[in-house]
């Protein structure tokens, strides 16, 4: 057959060339690399539910492989006929441009599909793996088939509207990405802008990525139409071949090019001609300069075509991307702050566009001009003249700086825009960081400077500083395929694919050695060494890796230009080389093993160097720190923040009841709360607390405390078990009347004065025997209430806040939540009396009184100071210590320990010093004691990678988003308040037989002021209700009155319980 002619006679010439066999098994062995690679970064050999995960990517890989490899193929496969002067010869025979297209349509497609072949049993190596199903299998075996064929097509359609080679390949590269890839977005665009459902489908179904993405049967953008899309697309193909078999019929024959008489007479031709005119003085300059920079650069505009790519990108970004990103956010912050993050995901894939299309412009007139120059024969003459090579190199940078001119500063003010955006980004998003402007923000970043004082400050001095280095490493990229796209346009058979060849030399060497290093890094476990040691060490790995990469290939391709120029030029008139002229001299290995002896050296200086500074470093900001503190006279040592030793005529710990009751010397009596202890233990103690959820202790937590004292008791009723419970305890009464009275007279707890740091996370017996003494006073409190004996009640109730007064005076790590815990439970009985109205004038004003000693604010910053004490006491002398093995205490008197301290400079415990004390004063400065006020806010980042324990970060970080507890000092303060003022309150009903419309009508008779909303710093809010009580309100965690609100997180004193309240007789 006469169209298998042109298809016999490529196929032959293919099969002659070792490339044509060797990139079977290259393609195939690359791509098995790969697929194990994605197994492993998947955790594929041991999760199967990952299987279609790694499909899909492999698929999609394959799919972009495709649309290069067919792309490449056919992209100079007329327009080299057409330079060569041979398409006419073709056509002297007795083919038709339909013949001939369609021969070497099958000489490509045949030798393409062998790739693809060799990569299809791989890709079923998922299906064997399960989770992939057989027609989703050959489904993308289809769409991969056509993508293919797609990718030809529009390799012909390049190669048939361009002549030159380099024009032809990025022409057939742009024209498969855009079609094969990009109608896939634009469909997506129209979607989220709610375009006709017909344009979306049309747009997708045209797209060979659809395809591929539909194989699986899923429902993306509207109904699944793989087969139409299958379909369209192979059509698309069809029609661009005949569009590409008609094109070539009428433009080939060599004709010269006719010009109009209108067109000598129009406007733009006459702009054209004053536009020649006035640069032809600059081109004489240029002359004069460099021939080589006349010949390269003498057009008046350097990069017209990449200017108006750059214009319409930018304006796609602005007024289509970005509103699609802004558009596609679900989330609930202000309008500007939705608009910024769309303009921020759209402008960082125009610079990654940018970047790309700068990199493979810089490839493409780095290798352009030598090549082309090469084939005409032009450059043998030039050098029978007094030429030098240093004149031709230099004439070429001087053009290859112009030309890169424009591209390479819309690249760099992309790429500045973007990191302004993201600074001012995270102005709107940190309410910390509004004071500054972005400028600022970036400078203060850049120089390591204060910024919000948080732990991770650095992260964005880090992100900011890994910007900046691709900024750097994209500059040395363009240097490097200056110097590789010049010598390899002049040594390669076919030129066009220089630019490809040099971003692949320039590229995915420092991927693939990177990408070993990561996996060595994870062998040894650098991960443990903690973020601010191997984040850098990774990024200076990678900007290493790069660097060094383009600089090998620098000297490598300036040293063959220098040497080899003369050579590869004349090299068509000179025989082949020589056998083993490929093997490295003897000299080239000497050179290569010193090379890399230097590089090891080098990494062993730059790891040793590295922790040398850091110790140092930390050393030195550590002494300075501690200067600063004794000059602002404040300790840290845990000693000076202890207090003194106790009488023991004032000590409670000394008292002869709660020694015996300590030592089990009154065996029945430490039975009796320790099995009040295990009843009561922490998952039953909201059940002590329930006043926060405006309700008495249940019924059946008493009857739990009377079966687990007396057996079996199967009542339900409060006034039946209430009477069960103090039956049970009248054995113990002697023993609590005694530790009763000794409470009103030894007012102070103190077990021992020499507590160091280690034993001050340690917990001490004689404070767990007194905290469950507290409880015991306070179930027997509500007991009595329920048992309607309001005197006993106060005095247990009153027990019970002395010696949850004592439990605030121990000095170790819990006291500050021990003592919010034990109010927390002992304003229970005390709510529970109000509701009821069982308290009589006297009571209410003994309890107010007490209630009036609480000052949880105090405890608290006490509490954090010698918590910063012991933990700084410990961690600074771990540098000194010597030890391999780092544990440190933590709450509770645990030991915790991290393998990542090992990895790290020792002297980073310094820095966790002045990062703890910071914390503490930041935790600190949120308090305001003397005003009764609170800031609610928190921020995790104060004690990132700090070793504390759960409790510690809670004393540090008062979040509240987890409600109200005991735990959070600004509620349990505001509490006891409210506890106060409620207590007023009760004594003017009693007075007067109401309660007071406001609450200044309780000064001065009842309160000498009113305590503060701590949430505020104001005075509490008061209201009336519908029966006659009343509801005492703090704003909360927002700062806002919420009553008429749905929602609400005001914290209430109220009585709106659905128990039934027992009225004194």
């Amino acid at each position: 057959m006469r169209l298998l002619t042109v298809a016999e006679r490529e196929l032959r010439a293919a099969a002659r060339n070792k490339v044509t066999h060797r990139a079977r098994w290259i393609t195939s062995a690359m791509f098995l690399g790969y697929l194990i690679w994605l197994f492993w970064i998947h955790n594929g050999f041991s999760n199967s539910r990952v299987t279609p995960d790694v499909f899909n990517t492999f698929a999609v890989t394959i799919f972009f492989f495709c649309l290069f490899v067919g792309a490449t193929r056919t992209a100079d496969c007329i327009s080299s006929e057409r330079r060569e002067g041979t398409l006419g010869l073709l056509f002297l025979t007795n083919l038709n441009s339909a013949e001939i297209v369609i021969g070497k349509f099958c000489s490509t497609a045949l030798a393409s599909i062998y790739n693809l072949l060799a990569i299809f049993p791989m890709l079923a190596l998922p299906l064997l793996m399960g989770g992939i199903t057989l027609e989703h299998f050959w489904r993308t075996v289809l769409a991969l088939i056509v993508s293919i064929f797609f990718s030809l097509a529009c390799g012909f359609v390049a190669s048939v509207v361009s002549v030159r080679q380099f024009t032809s390949i990025a022409v057939a590269l742009g024209l498969s990405l855009l079609t094969g890839a990009g109608l896939l977005a634009a469909a997506a665009i129209v979607d989220d802008y709610k375009g006709p459902q017909v344009w979306v489908q049309t747009l997708a179904s045209c797209c060979p990525l659809y395809s591929l993405v539909a194989a699986d049967g899923s429902r993306t953008l509207g109904q699944n139409h793989f087969w139409l899309s299958l379909a369209t697309v192979a059509a698309m193909s069809l029609s661009a071949l005949g569009l590409v078999t008609l094109r070539l019929s009428q433009t080939w024959r060599d004709r010269p090019q006719k010009v109009r008489t209108r067109k000598r007479f129009s406007i733009p031709e006459s702009w054209r001609r004053r536009a020649n005119a006035g640069s032809l003085a600059m081109r004489r300059r240029m002359l004069d300069i460099n021939p080589f920079y006349w010949l390269d650069g003498r057009r008046r505009v350097s990069s017209p075509v990449f200017m108006l790519i750059t214009i319409v990108l930018v304006a796609t970004t602005v007024h289509v991307l970005a509103p699609a990103f802004s558009k596609g956010f679900n989330s609930t912050p202000p309008k500007s702050q939705l608009t910024l993050e769309g303009y921020i995901f759209a402008w960082m894939f125009l610079g990654l566009t940018l970047h790309a299309l700068t990199l493979y412009y810089a490839a493409m007139i780095s290798s352009q001009r030598l090549a082309e120059d090469k084939q005409a024969g032009a450059l043998e003459l030039v050098l029978c003249t007094q030429t030098t090579e240093r004149a031709i190199s230099r004439g070429l940078w001087q053009a290859f700086s112009r030309r890169m001119l424009f591209p390479a500063v819309a690249c760099i003010l992309a790429h500045l825009f973007f990191i302004w955006m993201g600074a001012t980004f995270l102005i709107m998003e940190e309410h910390k960081l509004r004071r500054f402007t972005p400028g600022e923000l970036l400078w203060r970043a850049f120089f390591s400077l204060r910024i919000s004082g948080n732990n991770d400050d650095w992260s964005f001095a880090m992100v900011l500083r890994i910007f900046l280095l691709m900024l750097v490493m994209i500059f040395l990229l363009w240097i490097t395929l200056g110097w590789l796209g010049r010598w390899l346009g002049l040594r390669m058979k076919h030129p066009g694919f220089a630019p490809l060849v040099a971003l692949a030399l320039a590229i995915v060497p420092p991927v693939l050695l990177f990408t070993l290093a990561c996996f060595l890094f994870d062998k040894i476990h650098i991960y443990r060494a903690g973020p601010k040691l191997f984040v850098p060490v990774l990024v200076w790995t990678a900007f290493g890796l790069g660097a060094v990469n383009c600089l090998m290939l620098s000297l490598w391709a300036a040293r063959r230009l220098r040497n080899d120029f003369r050579t590869t030029v004349t090299s068509r008139f000179q025989g082949p080389p020589a056998k083993g002229a490929w093997l490295p001299s003897r000299r080239t290995v000497i050179r290569f093993a010193v090379g890399s002896a230097s590089v090891v050296l080098a990494g062993v200086l730059a790891v040793l160097g590295f922790y040398g500074y850091q110790n140092s470093r930390s050393r030195r900001e550590w002494i300075a720190y501690q200067s600063q503190l004794k000059k602002q006279n404040e300790p840290l040592s845990l000693a000076a923040l202890m207090p003194g030793p106790v009488p023991d005529s004032e000590n409670f710990a000394r008292s002869t009841a709660f020694q015996g009751l300590l030592d089990h010397k009154d065996k029945e009596m430490s039975v009796f709360v320790a099995r009040m202890w295990k009843f009561t233990g922490a998952n039953s103690r909201p059940l002590f607390t329930m006043w926060m959820q405006n309700q008495f202790m249940p019924p059946a937590q008493l009857l739990g405390s009377a079966v687990n004292l007396t057996g079996r008791l199967t009542a339900t009723n409060r006034a039946v078990v209430a009477p069960a419970l103090l039956r049970a305890m009248q054995s113990h009464e002697s023993t609590l009347l005694a530790l009763s009275s000794d409470a009103v007279r030894l007012t102070r707890f103190q077990t021992s004065t020499n507590i160091d740091a280690t034993s001050f996370f340690k917990s001490d017996p004689a404070i767990e025997t007194l905290n469950r003494l507290q409880v015991v006073f306070q179930i027997r409190a509500c007991a009595l209430l329920a048992a309607n004996r309001s005197e006993e009640a106060r005095e247990d109730l009153i027990t019970s806040l002395r010696l949850a007064r004592m439990l605030g005076q121990s000095p170790d790590a819990m006291s500050s939540q021990r003592l919010q815990a034990t109010i927390a439970q002992s304003l229970q009985p005390l709510w529970e009396g109000l509701c009821a109205q069982q308290w009589n004038d006297a009571q209410l004003a003994e309890i107010q009184t007490e209630l009036a000693g609480f000052n949880l604010l105090a405890a608290h910053t006490n509490a954090i100071h010698r918590l910063v004490a012991a933990h700084i006491e410990i961690w600074s002398a771990l540098p000194d210590s010597g030890q391999k093995d780092f544990s440190v205490p933590i709450d509770g008197g645990s030991l915790t320990r991290e393998d990542a301290w090992g990895y790290q400079p020792r002297a980073w415990w310094f820095d966790r010093c002045i990062q703890l004390h910071r914390a503490g004063e930041k935790a600190i400065g949120k308090i305001d004691v003397a005003g009764g006020r609170v800031k609610m806010d928190y921020d995790w980042a104060d004690l990132q990678d700090l070793p504390v324990g759960s409790d510690t970060q809670q004393l540090f970080q008062q979040y509240y988003w987890s409600g109200p507890g005991p735990g959070l000092v600004s509620f349990m303060q505001n509490a006891v308040n409210q506890a106060i003022i409620a207590c007023a309150l009760e004594r003017h009903y009693i007075a007067n037989g109401k309660y007071p419309d406001t609450l200044d009508a309780l000064v001065p008779d009842f309160l000498p002021r009113i305590p503060n909303d701590i949430a505020r710093g104001r005075p509490m809010l008061y209201q009336r209700t519908d029966d006659g009580r009343y509801i005492l309100r703090s704003v909360g965690p927002d700062g806002n009155d919420d009553r008429k609100k749905k929602t609400s997180d005001d914290w209430l004193w109220w009585y709106g319980t659905n128990a039934p309240p027992v009225k004194a007789k």
